[in-house]
């Protein structure tokens, strides 16, 4: 039995998560275990179960990913993190990755570069899309 890549998608838009579940639930090695709309809820979900790969958008208002991927490997460094944003700007790249994100792709990515990233994050490996790359 091979292990699967326990994800916790954390998104403040319920449709997206939505639509992430359901493209992870038809990969015989990944499992979605759990979802949170905010940092709060991303660290509630950690004390409950940890997870290999936490999917973190930038923007889930008033925590943000930011200070949540900061806080997720200030407690839990073996977790790590695949930033999935819209915001594809220097800055928003560089602040993630300092705060301990080891990937980074765009929303506007398909399915097989998420997949390909989150096989990559789960073993350690850095990942990042061709637009993020290039800047």
């Amino acid at each position: 039995m091979v292990k699967k890549i326990s994800i916790l998608i954390a998104d403040d838009h319920k449709m997206f998560r939505d639509g992430i579940k359901a493209l992870l639930e038809k990969e015989k090695d990944m499992q979605v275990v759990s979802e949170a709309e905010n940092g709060l809820q991303v660290m509630e979900k950690l004390q409950e179960k940890l997870v290999d790969v936490i999917l973190m958008d930038i923007d889930m208002g008033e925590t943000n990913g930011l200070e949540t991927t900061r806080l997720v490997k200030a407690k839990y460094p073996e977790v790590n993190i695949l930033v999935l944003s819209m915001h594809g700007d220097h800055n928003y790249i560089v602040r993630m990755l300092e705060a301990g994100a080891i990937g980074y792709i765009l929303k506007n990515a398909g399915k097989e570069e998420m997949l390909n990233a989150i096989k990559s994050v789960a073993q350690g490996d850095s990942y990042f899309s061709k637009e993020v790359s290039v800047r």
